[in-house]
């Protein structure tokens, strides 16, 4: 890996002034080849970067998961595989993104989009069990625990940290910093990330 890094000093981001539009914004493309809906709504909001927010982060990005699963398929049936990302990054601005994807049948798309929409309300009015919270933060330190012991990680997670300025000394701690992530963090984050006024929706439905 290191080999084939090529040599001379890495050029620095630049950042061309391109922003996201502003949601709600939905786009349907009608030229799916399978009889399914493919959802995926993402938020991207500007918000000053900082470092430990990532702990949060990761732990709200696994309570979406939780609660995605419990709403959309134990309680509704409307699919299996919905999955949440909650991402920081200081590059090219200060920014955070949210998203989430999910497939369904297409007639059940705009009833499983708003129930989606309603887990992430939810979240940010605090209205989910400590049970579920729970899981969430034992998920998130568990998940840590088991990358360290891959060999794919460090290769991941060497440049994020460079990229990112995060401190290499935390990587001995890390399971640490998520077992310390409280509720309140959790929420915290979610009232800035979760913003379902301003969706980006992008849905791919069967052709016709």
């Amino acid at each position: 890996y290191v080999a084939s890094l090529p040599p001379g000093p890495a050029t620095p981001p630049h950042d061309w002034g391109v922003r996201p539009v502003s949601g709600p914004e939905t786009t349907v493309i009608a030229q799916g080849q399978d009889n399914r809906a493919e959802n995926t709504l993402v938020m991207i909001n500007p918000r000053p970067f900082r470092p430990d927010d990532r702990f949060a982060a990761n732990t709200l990005k696994e309570l979406v998961n939780i609660r995605l699963r419990d709403v959309l398929r134990n309680e509704n049936g409307g699919t299996y595989n919905a999955q949440a990302d909650i991402s920081l990054s200081p590059l090219p601005y200060p920014h955070a993104t949210a998203e989430v994807a999910f497939t369904c049948a297409p007639a059940r798309q705009k009833a499983l989009d708003d129930l989606a929409l309603g887990v992430l309300d939810s979240i940010v009015h605090d209205e989910f069990s400590q049970a579920a919270f729970d899981q969430a933060k034992a998920i998130a330190v568990r998940g840590v625990q088991g990358y360290l012991k891959r060999n794919a990680f460090w290769s991941i997670i060497l440049p994020e940290y460079s990229l990112k300025g995060y401190p290499l000394e935390e990587l001995a701690g890390l399971s640490e910093r998520y077992a310390q992530v409280t509720r309140a963090q959790v929420v915290a984050l979610a009232r800035e990330v979760l913003t379902t006024s301003r969706t980006l929706e992008v849905v791919l439905k069967p052709a016709p």
